[in-house]
């Protein structure tokens, strides 16, 4: 290595560092946050899953589609963690989502460099640009991906492990990617097989990796350029036709099919039945969304409602979203006619990228989620690196100086917001109280903060946010049901069962719900019991299927009702006869919330 080698590498390690510590720095707060929302399903309920990597253990992760999803190398992640942090420590599994999200940062960091230096004329080798402009723009261009407060569902949540992972993986790929196509050495075929290899395992830890081979088309328009229609920039890089570029791609189409299908076949029971037109109205306006919260961090939920619900009308607001989008696009369209191409590219990334998430193929009752712009957004920050790159390129002392005044409270702003925004995913409580602050009447949100207070023994405070959603449109024998068990910890007894009342009164079915009937009918019995109308509690107990979970237990308290004198009473406590059913539903999806 000579001299002005060692310069460019200790000045690459000195910026990777400085983003580094940056990066650990803000997230820091997430170390005390403990499991919340679907982490609680993935990691604490399959802890005997991930409890080890053994052969079975393993085989179970590649074939499992539990929570309607398929990502095993996620799975093998948490594993990881399990075995490194010893058991399930909350803050070790937050240690090694912030560690990936750096990783990723310092990609996007190196990744910007050779963007650079795809545009510029390069005499031999892999494109890199390495000046000292073109290192702080980088530079810059990472970190506020990096501290953004848009990222931190993906980094916060340990569910969101899938985000960080493939994010990671379809970075490298494209790493290789670049050095296939720019290469003209032996090793060519070599990077080509690297890419796919990083794209499959990109796929294996979240689906949404499904469109990266549409990615490596636009990146061969720009800004590859290996198409004719754009000049040559690198003339290393040899133009084909758009037919030999798609039939290279053809291993990776196949393997995004694949995961396709996997994909819808695991998710079947999860699809929405909304109508087409309100998921078209709602993806145009994810598509603005995300890049409005981008631009305007301010307000943050982890549950955001439904654009346009069925029982609402539509108004000339609600297309809004969908006229904005067609600006964007022809603005693009205009810009490309004008040699500016890499506008038109880099909204094609966006819209591509986001395909899978925009609810076309709806599931769960989620309108848009901040997890969905980790990837989406990259055009972005790379169309700020090369802002500063122009403006540094062609900017004086003085320029340069009010340029970087003008970014460091940016810089402050961002960071602040984003340690505040790790306190809200911190507990189940406080990530829902915010859910519901930022829209008191988002029926899921004020469920799922009931939920938390019920896990936490705070039962009127549950009883309370459950009665909310009693009148609700979405569900309220759902609201009814889990209002009557809080009120049966109150020893509430006349209240659990007029609402128990109600719910025998129901239109909907309880099986429709996933409800247990026959978990009603046994705590109605319960509460009758302990109400001291023995008659009305035997009726009910009856009613329990004797093949049931609960039949057994249900027999038990029969035969303690005829055998003891009624006038007595139940007895305060007694160890030998069964509490009152806790496990409402026979889905996991109506206790953890729609996520």
């Amino acid at each position: 290595m000579n001299i002005a080698s060692f310069r460019i590498t200790i000045k690459l390690l000195l910026w990777v560092l400085l983003l580094a510590v940056a990066t650990l720095w803000t997230y820091w707060g997430s170390l005390e946050n403990g499991f919340v929302w679907d982490s609680i399903e993935y990691v604490i309920n399959h802890f005997f899953w991930i409890s080890s990597l053994s052969t079975d253990n393993i085989i179970w992760m590649f074939l499992s589609l539990e929570v309607a999803n398929w990502h095993p190398l996620t799975w093998i992640s948490w594993a990881l963690d399990y075995e490194i942090f010893g058991g399930l420590t909350a803050w070790g599994f937050h240690l090694s989502s912030n560690i990936l999200h750096t990783v990723n940062s310092v990609l996007i960091f190196f990744l910007t460099l050779v963007l650079f230096g795809l545009n510029q004329p390069a005499t031999s080798g892999f494109p890199f640009r390495s000046d000292n402009n073109a290192l702080i723009a980088a530079f810059l261009a990472a970190l506020l991906f990096a501290i953004h407060p848009q990222h931190v569902e993906s980094v916060a949540w340990i569910a969101e492990r899938k985000d960080l992972l493939f994010m990671f993986f379809l970075l490298l790929s494209t790493f290789a990617y670049v050095r296939y196509v720019t290469g003209v050495d032996r090793a060519k075929n070599r990077w080509f097989n690297t890419t796919l290899l990083l794209y499959l395992l990109a796929l294996l830890s979240k689906p949404m990796a499904v469109t990266f081979p549409v990615v490596l088309l636009l990146l061969d328009f720009y800004p590859l350029r290996r198409t004719q229609f754009t000049a040559p920039g690198n003339h290393f890089i040899r133009q084909q036709s758009i037919y030999k570029l798609v039939r290279e791609k053809l291993p990776f189409f196949l393997l995004s099919i694949a995961l396709i299908l996997i994909t819808l076949f695991a998710q079947q029971e999860a699809l929405s039945s909304r109508p087409f037109h309100l998921k078209l109205l709602n993806a145009f306006n994810s598509i603005i969304f995300y890049l409005t919260q981008l631009s305007v961090p301010l307000n943050f939920s982890p549950l955001y409602p439904y654009f346009v619900e069925i029982d609402e009308s539509i108004t000339w607001k609600a297309l809004v979203p969908l006229l904005a989008a067609l600006g964007i696009t022809v603005a693009a369209l205009i810009a490309w006619a004008k040699g500016r191409h890499a506008w038109l590219v880099a909204w094609l990334f966006y819209l591509v990228t986001l395909s899978p998430v925009l609810g076309l193929i709806q599931v769960g009752q989620q309108g848009s989620a901040d997890r969905y712009a980790y990837l989406p957004t990259l055009p972005v920050y790379l169309f700020v690196g090369a802002g500063v790159l122009l403006i540094l390129n062609n900017a004086t002392l003085r320029k340069k100086a009010i340029l970087f005044l003008a970014i460091l409270p940016v810089i402050f702003f961002l960071s602040d917001k984003t340690r505040q925004q790790i306190q809200v995913w911190k507990s189940p409580q406080s990530l829902w109280a915010h859910a519901v602050k930022y829209n008191p009447e988002n029926v899921g949100a004020r469920h799922n903060l009931g939920i938390a207070h019920l896990n936490q023994e705070e039962y009127e405070e549950a009883a309370f946010y459950f009665g909310e959603n009693v009148n609700s449109r979405t569900k309220p024998v759902v609201s009814l049901a889990w209002r009557a068990l809080s009120y049966l910890y109150l020893d509430r007894f006349e209240d659990a069962l007029a609402d128990y009342s109600k719910l025998s009164e129901s239109t909907e079915p309880l099986t429709e719900v996933n409800l247990d009937p026959n978990c009603v009918y046994y705590n109605s019995a319960w509460a009758y019991a302990k109400s001291g109308m023995f008659i009305k509690s035997r009726d009910f107990f009856d009613k329990v299927n004797k093949d049931s979970k609960l039949g057994a237990s249900a027999a038990d308290w029969i035969n303690w009702l005829e055998s003891d004198d009624p006038e007595k009473g139940p007895p305060e406590t007694n160890e030998d006869l069964p509490g009152f059913c806790t496990k409402l539903f026979r889905s996991r999806a109506e206790y953890y919330g729609e996520g």
